[in-house]
């Protein structure tokens, strides 16, 4: 009978390594850990698995590691991993029964890559599934291929349901930073040598993660209008070009490759609710709900979508819905209003059985502007996530209860510390409760200039406190923003009618 090798390489990798090997030790025949210099429990971990442990002098190439592992695995079949990465459980069936094949094919499984702290979690699909054959090889430093190798040695490639997930990407900006330092002088060897569009997109994402945002463009573009580039790809990367400047309020360039994405790909939950915020931001409201809609209905199919994409940019049903009843208050459109709620209802009774008519309850008061009793409070305060913020918090303003406003968002704060939101709300409880100058001083702690609505918002103290000097300042930094929208540019007009025309006088 076949059997199975799971080949892997390693470095310090305790924290991962355990669950990885969890998931797969009573499916596969033989582990291949090939460790590249840790410092960690690693190694003792891995033997704790039964695993042949191999040691790989580091030289910066991920395929020499990857290859050196492949040498090293006795299997009929090769399962690649990386620590980070678990196998889903639901999977096992279908990997048991490839493994104990003796045909000439590899194997598309799709990768699940959490990313709580973006809320885009990436649903992309790679071979990781092939039998052992001395010819095949990885290649690149990093990001490493297998696929060319293979079809120059005439295996058939298909797609399977086998799910693997990473959590490697659900860290810390600062973690991600890290990561992506090491793989930017690496992504960029291999480029000066093959100018290839998947390299050029590896850099563009590498770039994204540095916030280097004119590196980002500079080779998303090249991808992008690749066409020998896969066409899903490509799509992926308009994508991230409307985002980039969807961030920065550059709303027509946005709302272009907005249109690039879908006309490549229509099938992306992802696309469809970003392109939902930029007409929103827009002002746009009906196009707003007509791409939220469509985000919802994506949502729903996206285990079917994703066998037709080689990457899919899933989202949290749960964010879509309430994105949905925003939108829908914003224009007012009762009918859209109730299908949202129905849906937030029904998983309310799926996922919270326990507080479900408590939920039901705040969510009723909530909409009806009336306070809250303790229980209600609480449960308020845990439903809170980031799917739900903005919406919650544009409700409770409403609330007549000043303290409690501002002791909610002291809290939100704490937990949201960049919200833009949620810094805006509270400088305005500050000011409620007496504390105008704390209000201004936290409004500048977190102004931006490329932010004209936080700047607008901190003008406003400035204008309620008579301070000339910095009316004068921000007035002059909100004018000459690129990115002003039209909506900000009336309120700025409209505070400039109010105040003395000497104060804009140039001596």
């Amino acid at each position: 009978m076949p059997s199975l090798t799971l080949s892997m390489i390693v470095k310090n990798e305790e924290k991962y390594l355990p669950e990885c090997l969890e998931s797969v030790k009573d499916i596969v025949d033989e582990i291949v850990v090939v460790d590249t210099g840790s410092s960690d429990r690693t190694i003792e971990i891995a033997k704790e698995y039964g695993a042949k442990i191999f040691h790989f002098d580091w030289i910066n190439d991920f395929s020499a590691a990857r290859n050196f592992a492949l040498r090293n695995s006795s299997g009929d079949w090769i399962l690649y991993l990386d620590a980070d990465e678990r196998l889903e459980s639901n999977s096992i069936n279908e990997l048991k029964k490839i493994s104990q094949s003796k045909n000439k094919c590899a194997y598309f499984c799709t990768v699940k890559s959490l990313d709580r702290i973006e809320g885009r979690d990436n649903s992309m699909r790679y071979i990781r599934l092939f039998p052992n054959d001395s010819r095949v090889e990885f290649r690149g430093k990093v990001h490493e291929q297998i696929t060319y190798s293979l079809t120059e040695n005439n295996y058939k490639i298909f797609q399977s349901s086998v799910s693997i997930i990473h959590v490697g990407y659900n860290v810390t900006r600062e973690e991600k930073k890290k990561k992506a330092e090491r793989n930017l002088i690496l992504l960029l060897q291999e480029y000066s040598k093959s100018k290839t569009a998947y390299f050029a997109y590896q850099l563009a994402n590498t770039y994204n993660v540095l916030e280097d945002y004119d590196s980002a463009k500079e080779y998303f573009l090249i991808s992008a209008n690749s066409n020998s580039f896969a066409k899903n790809l490509r799509a992926d990367c308009f994508c991230s070009l409307a985002l980039i400047h969807h961030k920065s309020h550059e709303l027509i360039l946005a709302e272009k490759y907005l249109s690039e994405s879908i006309s490549l790909n229509e099938n992306q939950p992802f696309t469809f609710l970003l392109g939902a915020k930029i007409f929103l931001l827009g002002n746009k409201l009906s196009k707003a709900e007509e791409y939220c809609r469509k985000a919802f209905e994506l949502s729903k199919k996206s285990p079917q979508l994703l066998l037709q994409s080689e990457v899919l940019s899933r989202v949290d049903l749960e964010e879509v819905i309430y994105f949905g009843i925003s939108v829908a208050l914003f224009n007012k459109n009762i009918q859209s209003i109730q299908f949202y709620v129905g849906h937030l209802i029904e998983a309310f009774k799926r996922d919270c059985p326990d507080n479900f008519s408590l939920r039901i309850s705040v969510m009723q008061k909530l909409f009806d502007g009336k306070d809250m009793n303790i229980l209600e409070k609480e449960c308020f305060e845990e439903m809170i996530n980031e799917h739900n913020l903005n919406l919650f918090t544009s409700l409770v303003v409403r609330n007549t209860d000043v303290y409690y406003k501002y002791n909610l968002f002291l809290k939100l704060h704490e937990r949201f510390v960049d919200n833009s939101d949620i810094i805006k709300m509270l400088a305005t409880t500050l000011d409620e409760v007496g504390k105008p100058s704390e209000a201004i001083d936290l409004l500048e702690q977190y102004k931006k200039e490329d932010d004209p609505g936080m700047m607008l918002y901190l003008l406003s103290f400035y204008v309620k406190t008579g301070n000339e000097k910095k009316i004068k300042e921000t007035f002059s930094i909100l004018s000459n923003s690129k990115n002003i929208l039209p909506e900000i540019k009336g309120k700025l007009e409209l505070i400039k009618s109010k105040l003395p025309a000497e104060l804009f006088r140039t001596s």
